[in-house]
């Protein structure tokens, strides 16, 4: 039988002179050490008596103890103000000592736990590092919050772009009290430069002068337009040039200031160079290009002397410091309000009003935003729960010094901030690994992420990421480490030593509690990234309306020379026969926009014989050629498709089937007569057809109705090539680039594109999201399955002495894997069954992100619950398995 070591302890120290209650505590201590020392010399073999003399040797001197304790437990002299922070920084400072020691010699534990860590952290400053600068910054322009966007909206027809005419943005610059300026901007122009040694197709906006001073930007050489030079009564032919298309064509050469260039065909002279750093992140920009590199005045565009009906531009403001932005907008409504009185056909249910610009730029990319926000939010939450995990483990071996500490004396609070410096070094370690992995994560975003999101900015780690990673470590190490020093310091100190081997039964319950957190956390990511995959695969199943396969486009400029339509007829009509003669070439056809490039021109009509005064339809306008319908795959539904007699001047045109059914409901079009309102005396056009219906701008954007001409009534400029080919189109690009350079002199050809490679473009940011998302996801799975096995295998620890005893009563080991698997499931249930629901609610709150799945998907949320079962399972396994193989004849030495 083991020796009483109360008494031993009792009958060897002297009196202490402090509170019986506390004496008996610090005894109580004493005794269970010795305890403990006797045990493990009976367990390891030893003889009784040199078991007991082992233990009675763990005090050398109990005099001295005595006089220790009398000291530790009378209360010092208040120190002065200096030495307490001398000795409390000595004290910390010790503490930071003992925790790299203590790291140093535990590498397994400090590995795990600071990898988790670094990953957690590292996706939150990545992620934050992007969100930061697409959404939280604001504009880079001085006074951003000031500038506000004027929009033109059809309340009817919610998906007609917001486009405002140049006679309208010129009332408001006149009218409006509130604003310091106004600026207009084009759609994406493509204009083709063909002086120098190569021929290049570059992106262009037509801007008024007023854009540059109001948007704050100085010019890195030269100067910006004059209000002269942007006069549309007499457009001058000037340009600004992009940094980067400065540096790339003329090698930075300061000299390009005045020199002439040849775009289009026309001989413009460049005034200026834009700062390297600037970029228009508004409208138009977004989706349609990521560098724009010539810049023109509005006046000189073609629109520009275009009449009121003719809406293409966006238009902004910068409203006055003295005036807010309410009593802004509110003049905008009005007088929007007063231009459709006094203009009611061109303005005719056109309804105004004024938005924050930033709001209108990163508006749309705020739900998205909000959802990584959040993953990675609870991604750090499970890391924090690991860790956490971890130091109660750690905590918990570490229970006999924490009772001889707090029996010679330590404070509570002492002992807290030694286990709190623990795990800020453990954070702050992974927080500098993390700070690596965030450079590492964010070079993949700014590679595979969207072009118009993620290349237009210049986003890159500063110190406002490195002042979020320092509250992110901050926030880990309060997250890991509350808990697990509250635990081994602020419990019961009774408890802590007569507990004996195992655990507490309190670690217990806190350790399955963050495992059934970690499950929950790992249910909502996993369903959240399943609804975005369904709604992924339901995306790819929309018809764009043509056939996407072995079809390639090539832009192109006719010659300057080709000046009649029949030229422009003819260089076309060369270029067909080369490209058909080619092998491998099928069909070739030519359009004036290409789908799903987003690109629009849009038109009013009247239809004979319809009341057309009070909703006039709205359309897009191509012109294409007879061949581009089946070159394309695009079906023809009823009538006919163009044919050579509509080479003449016959006028006739295409409609697309939704035109149609939206304008034409309940009878044939093919028959019917319309004509274009911005010329109400002009001649009506036969409806000869109807084709089937193309989603120009992605295969999310709901299609709008279109129309076609023939492109031989009005050859075009600048024709866009559509050829098919017989097998897989890539490896014949650069041939069929080739033959349309070559077919009729020299000829540039460029936007050169795999139509699959287009359609798979229109999907990019919800493939971006997606694949953020459930990266995240599958990290989540990994760190709940750790927190399952963590949790079990503590538990199979603690109940050792108990799964002993039940193997001694005869309990098999089907049995023993039975109860421990059990508790494992157990946790995965609560967990699942938590995650489910939080999930319902994050994923009705983000339906907006949904495509074609609804919030409550049954077998999103089926396979994200067997997963996590599963992943319970493998986890639980190794645990019990440990456990069927306990010895039940050592442990019942124990009990």
């Amino acid at each position: 039988m083991s020796p009483n070591w109360n008494e031993f302890v009792r009958r060897r120290l002297p009196a202490l002179g402090i509170h019986a209650e506390r004496e008996s505590e610090i005894v109580a201590e004493l005794a269970e050490q010795m305890r403990t020392a006797y045990q493990e010399w009976i367990d390891a073999g030893h003889a009784e008596p040199d078991a007991r003399r082992h233990a009675e040797s763990q005090v050398k001197d109990w005099a001295g103890l005595a006089s220790e304790l009398r000291r530790a437990e009378t209360p010092a002299p208040k120190p002065i103000e200096q030495e307490a922070r001398g000795a409390w920084l000595t004290g910390l400072w010790h503490d930071i000592r003992y925790s790299f020691r203590w790291l140093a010699g535990n590498p397994i534990f400090a590995g795990v736990a600071i990898l988790t860590l670094a990953f957690a952290i590292g996706g939150n400053t990545a992620i934050f590092t992007v969100v930061d600068h697409i959404a939280l910054r604001g504009l880079p322009y001085p006074g951003s919050e000031r500038l506000v966007s004027i929009e033109h909206t059809k309340p009817d027809q919610p998906e007609i772009d917001p486009w405002c005419s140049i006679d309208n943005m010129l009332e408001f610059r006149r009218r409006l009290q509130s604003l310091d300026a106004i600026a207009a901007i084009s759609p994406v122009w493509n204009l083709v430069l063909t002086s120098g040694p190569e021929t290049e197709r570059l992106e262009t906006l037509f801007v008024s002068e007023s854009l540059f001073p109001m948007l704050g930007v100085k010019p890195h050489i030269g100067r910006f337009f004059t209000p002269e030079e942007d006069d549309r009564t007499r457009p001058s032919q000037v340009a600004i040039l992009s940094f980067a298309f400065w540096k790339r064509r003329f090698g930075g050469s300061p000299e390009i200031v005045g020199r002439t260039i040849t775009l289009d065909g026309n001989a413009v002279s460049v005034v200026g160079v834009l700062p390297e750093d600037f970029r228009w992140l508004g409208e138009p920009l977004a989706g349609s290009a990521t560098n724009i590199e010539i810049w023109a005045p509005l006046g000189s565009n073609p629109l520009a002397r275009s009449p009121r009906q003719v809406r293409f531009l966006k238009v902004i403001g910068q409203r006055k410091e003295s005036v807010s932005m309410d009593q802004a907008t509110e003049e905008v409504r009005r007088v929007g309000a007063a231009l459709t009185t006094e203009f009611p056909e061109a303005n005719k249910n056109l309804a105004f009003s004024g938005v924050p610009l930033e709001r209108k730029v990163t508006g749309r990319l705020l739900p998205a935003v909000f959802l990584l926000l959040a993953t990675v939010g609870f991604v750090l939450l499970m890391a924090s729960a690991n860790v956490a995990n971890l130091l109660l483990a750690r905590a918990a071996g570490r229970r006999r010094e924490i009772a001889v500490r707090i029996a010679l004396g330590a404070s509570a609070g002492r002992l807290m901030r030694q286990l709190l410096t623990e795990s800020f070094v453990l954070a702050i370690l992974g927080g500098v690994a993390g700070v690596g992995l965030a450079y590492g994560f964010l070079r993949l975003i700014i590679v595979n992420g969207p072009p118009a999101i993620v290349q237009t900015r210049n986003i890159s780690l500063d110190l406002r990421a490195l002042l979020f990673t320092s509250a992110i470590v901050l926030l880990t190490a309060i997250l890991a480490g509350v808990v697990p020093a509250w635990r081994a310091v602020v419990a019961p100190r009774g408890s802590t030593l007569r507990e004996g081997r195992g655990t507490t039964h309190g670690n217990r319950r806190i350790r399955s509690a963050l495992a059934v957190a970690q499950v929950m956390l790992a249910v909502v990511l996993l369903s959240g990234s399943g609804l975005l995959i369904r709604s992924f695969m339901h995306v790819l199943e929309i018809d764009p309306g043509f056939d996407p396969h072995n079809l390639v486009s090539i832009a192109t400029q006719v010659p300057m020379n080709a000046n009649s339509p029949q030229q422009r007829t003819n260089v076309y009509n060369r270029i067909r026969e080369q490209l058909l003669a080619t092998p491998g070439v099928q069909a070739v056809g030519e359009v004036s926009r290409l789908p799903m490039l987003g690109q629009n021109l849009t038109s009013l009509l009247e239809i004979e014989g319809h009341d057309s005064t009070v909703h006039p339809p709205e359309v897009e306008f191509r012109a294409a050629s007879p061949s581009y319908f089946p070159t394309a795959g695009i079906p023809l539904v009823s009538g006919r498709l163009f044919d050579d007699r509509d080479s003449t001047q016959q006028l006739v045109l295409l409609i697309d089937d939704l035109t149609a059914r939206r304008h034409f409901p309940g009878e044939n079009p093919v028959g019917k007569r319309v004509r274009f309102l911005a010329d109400k005396n002009g001649p009506w056009f036969e409806v000869v057809g109807v084709v089937g219906t193309i989603r120009h701008f992605g295969l999310e954007a709901e299609p709008r109705p279109t129309i076609y001409r023939p492109a031989a009534i009005n050859p075009l400029n600048s024709p866009i090539l559509l050829i098919r080919t017989t097998g897989d189109a890539a490896p014949m690009m650069q041939t069929l680039t080739k033959v349309v350079r070559t077919a009729y002199g020299s000829m540039p050809a460029y936007n050169v594109f795999s139509m699959e490679a287009l359609v798979d473009r229109s999907t990019l940011e919800r493939r971006f999201l997606m694949w953020l998302l459930s990266s995240f996801a599958l990290a989540a799975l990994f760190l709940s399955a750790i927190g399952v096995y963590g949790a079990i295998a503590q538990s199979v620890a603690q109940r050792t002495q108990e799964i002993g005893v039940r193997i001694a009563l005869g309990a098999s080991p089907r049995d023993t894997m039975r109860l421990v698997l059990g508790e494992g499931l157990w946790i995965a249930g609560a967990g699942v069954a938590a995650g489910i629901v939080l999930g319902l609610v994050l994923a009705k709150l983000g339906e907006g992100l949904l495509y074609g799945v609804q919030p409550y998907d049954v077998t999103v949320y089926t396979g994200s619950a067997l997963t996590l079962f599963a992943a319970a399972l493998l986890a639980c396994y190794v645990p019990a398995r440990r456990a069927t193989r306990v010895d039940p004849l050592v442990t019942l030495r124990d009990v």
